[in-house]
């Protein structure tokens, strides 16, 4: 959903026979609901006469609270409001409306964890898989990094014996995906039924791995791990773990920053939402850090290819990963030498300018980039002619012009 309904249009949705009009009404709160609107579809969860709507309505509860979860948004909604919630939900009768648990789960406080185990352990298949859903949404959340409690609840619940296998193998798979280590001592006595000995064996193969320090590009859109926001604009952020180094993007500025990670940690292999894939990640108690994707990677080399940004040689390691991870092609060499040419890696810089002038059709800016590194080499007659060509292919009006015209200046001037 792009945008928000009117007050007519909702209105119109809500009072419909129609059960899909009605669950349309719910994702219209999914997306643009408040904590204000909370009673309001307690109400819905409770008494809709359609269980889609119903679990609809306590979805909807869940993403407005994932919003408000973690701080610094946590402390808009207090400690005694969450806990008024917990009362109002019993109102939503779980075995009639499930998905109650991702309301129970989203709701912020440690209460709440006691109702999940107690759902849990129901031998109704879809009761113990909504529980199961909760206490991942509960337990993946950076509001319970330092809180041990947690993982020490789900190992007591899982060494006492009481869970069939598939109740197992949810607790395990759960464990897998939050980091919580103090299970694996405990694989060694699961009894290998089914397909658990598969899942007991991922799960030691995860944990093991996570041990390991993490390494690499990652990053962060602000956003709780499970916390659905589709409004919310709060920037993409990137770290750059590699040998030793600890370099933090935060609004398009770079930075060494050793202590980024500093505090209560843990690594995560999760889905997120929207994504069809698992992926490692890193979280403290405020920023989830996930391994960069490859549309990740393209919004970091848009934003960091851009002529106008100044030169920063502390990229020179960021140069140095990506060229480990990008395919060899022109529009990758063509950010190569950009970023070269930003890092002063000006043996490198000449490398992928060569590179990018191979191809039949050269881009304009890759002469640009050319008269910088001839400048910086001392070269300037070579720097003057290949600004000179630049100009000629640059259109008017645009940032690359801009950027030849002052660089053509600057050399005449030497």
């Amino acid at each position: 959903m792009q945008k928000p309904l009117s007050t007519s249009e909702l209105e119109a949705l809500l009072c419909s026979k129609s059960v899909s009009d009605r669950t349309q009404a719910m994702r219209h709160y999914e997306n643009f609901g408040s904590t204000e609107d909370i009673d309001f579809l307690i109400q819905i969860a409770a008494t809709d006469t359609s269980v889609a709507v119903r679990n609809s309505a306590s979805d909807a509860i869940s993403d407005i609270l994932s919003r408000v979860r973690v701080s610094p948004y946590k402390e808009s909604f207090s400690d005694a409001q969450r806990h008024t919630l917990l009362k109002q939900f019993r109102r939503i009768k779980v075995q009639q409306t499930p998905a109650v648990n991702l309301a129970y789960a989203s709701v912020g406080t440690s209460r709440a964890l006691n109702i999940l185990l107690s759902g849990f352990v129901d031998p109704r298949v879809e009761l113990q898989n909504c529980a199961a859903a909760g206490l991942r949404c509960f337990c993946l959340s950076q509001d319970v990094v330092d809180d041990p409690s947690v993982e020490d609840s789900l190992i007591k619940l899982l060494i006492e014996g009481t869970l069939d296998v598939p109740g197992i193998a949810h607790i395990v798979r759960l464990c897998a995906e939050a980091g919580y280590q103090k299970i694996l001592p405990v694989l060694k006595q699961l009894p290998d039924l089914g397909n658990l000995g598969e899942i007991v064996d991922a799960c030691r193969l995860q944990l093991t791995m996570s041990q390991q320090p993490p390494t690499g590009l990652w990053f962060s859109n602000g956003l709780d791990a499970l916390e659905f926001n589709p409004q919310a604009e709060r920037g993409e952020e990137f770290l750059l773990l590699v040998d030793n180094t600890v370099l933090h993007c935060q609004e398009g500025q770079w930075s060494a920053d050793p202590n980024v990670l500093e505090g209560p940690s843990r690594r995560l292999y999760f889905r997120p939402i929207g994504s069809m894939e698992s992926v490692q990640a890193i979280q403290t108690t405020t920023k989830t850090w996930r391994a960069a994707q490859a549309p990740d990677v393209q919004i970091l080399l848009q934003q960091e290819t851009q002529l106008d940004q100044p030169s920063n040689p502390q990229l020179a390691s960021l140069v140095n990963w990506l060229e480990t991870k990008l395919k060899d092609n022109q529009k990758n060499s063509r950010y190569l030498a950009i970023l070269a040419m930003r890092s002063e890696l000006w043996d490198l810089c000449g490398q992928y300018v060569e590179k990018s002038m191979s191809y039949k059709k050269v881009s304009p800016d890759i002469w640009y980039v050319e008269s910088k590194r001839l400048q910086a080499l001392g070269q300037t007659k070579n720097a003057l002619e290949a600004i000179e060509r630049c100009i000629m292919l640059a259109k008017e009006g645009t940032l690359l012009m801009r950027q030849c015209q002052s660089l053509k200046q600057t050399i005449e001037a030497q």
